[in-house]
């Protein structure tokens, strides 16, 4: 999915019976070669058509904008560690024939999926999100995966077979 980019602040709309919802909403402030400076505003949207729900339905939103963070951890989890990898990755944990050195790496992966970095950001971000009082404030919430990059392990499954 694509960035957004607007010089206002996004809201929702209904178009055609269907609403455009933006999320994950940053700013930014550009500084022109003229020196002036413009806020700009980057965000995805996601669209879904009106199915008799309020379509200004807080609860129904926040849903929806959880789902797009459940998609978005998922999808940053496979792209460093695919369900094949994962599925390596507990079988070398599991064989008691698999040295201490290569379980203590394995666990260093584990430990940054699950309780270091990457799930208990998503946890965080889902409850944030779930305490949200006002459209505005769910437009406005803003979450970011790749930050974890740094604190990845360097350990490959290549490395460690």
């Amino acid at each position: 999915m694509r960035k957004t980019e607007a010089t206002t602040q996004p809201t929702w709309k209904k178009i055609n019976n269907v609403v455009h919802m933006p999320y994950n909403c940053s700013q930014k402030d550009v500084t022109h070669e003229d020196g002036t400076t413009q806020t700009i505003y980057e965000y995805f949207v996601f669209k879904e058509t009106f199915c008799g729900y309020s379509e200004t339905s807080l609860e129904h939103w926040k849903s929806s904008v959880i789902n797009m963070l459940r998609q978005d951890n998922s999808e940053y989890i496979l792209s460093n560690y695919d369900m094949g990898a994962q599925s390596t990755l507990q079988s070398i944990l599991n064989d008691t024939k698999t040295i201490a050195g290569t379980k203590k790496k394995v666990k260093e992966i584990w430990s940054w999926i699950r309780t270091t970095d990457v799930l208990p950001y998503y946890y965080m971000k889902k409850n944030d999100i779930k305490n949200i009082t006002t459209v505005d404030e769910l437009i406005n919430i803003t979450w970011d995966f790749n930050q974890f990059d740094a604190t990845k392990p360097a350990h490959t499954l290549e490395s460690l077979i």
